[in-house]
């Protein structure tokens, strides 16, 4: 369990950096526009693509968070599984 939520520390922080990295990049080219019509499509465009990769990267967490979950709870299940087969045969 620690070392999928370190894995997934680490891919959020990765994620977070690269998102600062292109929106540094974009305000520095936004700073040598000519016309506020392109500083404006500029602007659009990062907006649209940070919230698809925002999008994409919320169904990513949850897929790994929901793998993580799983595979914590994978010994225990194990365990309830045999302590109720165990029961059935007592029974």
């Amino acid at each position: 369990m620690a070392t999928g939520m370190q894995d997934l520390s680490k891919q959020m922080a990765a994620t977070a950096q690269s998102s600062m990295e292109e929106l540094m990049a974009t305000f520095r080219a936004m700073a040598g526009v000519r016309s506020i019509k392109d500083a404006m499509e500029m602007q659009a465009t990062l907006v649209r693509t940070t919230v698809e990769k925002a999008m994409a990267q919320t169904n990513q967490v949850a897929e790994t968070s929901l793998k993580l979950a799983e595979h914590a709870i994978a010994p225990i299940a194990g365990r309830m599984t045999l302590a109720a087969e165990s029961f059935g045969k007592v029974a």
